[in-house]
């Protein structure tokens, strides 16, 4: 689990959900906006990818365990929320971290891997 300085808060991530600039992947929705000196993240997963809170809490963490190998290498002074896609159950950490860099590359977040 990520610290609690690098979690998003409700009223941040009400206007990180509203004013970010979003990128895509095939698993990933990323939702960012530049903070200064701060990095922090937040993980959704609606309903509509998993009916269960057991499914939708297990997804999450798996997720979240995944960007946690490659924190360290997200730049300082931006703000993400990843909205998780229907298309990541049944797949396999490997393929997820894979997905995970290119969306931080995309958005140009992440100093280099």
């Amino acid at each position: 689990m990520l610290p609690r300085k690098h979690r998003i808060d409700k009223k941040t991530f009400t206007h990180i959900f509203d004013t970010g600039k979003r990128f895509f992947s095939d698993y990933f929705t990323l939702i960012v906006l530049p903070t200064p000196s701060k990095k922090q993240f937040a993980f959704v997963v609606s309903k509509k990818v998993e009916k269960g809170a057991f499914k939708r809490n297990r997804l999450k963490r798996k997720t979240r365990g995944v960007f946690e190998e490659v924190f360290d290498e997200v730049t300082v002074g931006y703000s993400g929320i990843f909205l998780v896609k229907k298309e990541i159950k049944g797949v396999q950490r490997d393929d997820i971290k894979d997905d995970l860099i290119k969306v931080l590359k995309k958005a140009g977040i992440i100093k280099s891997m």
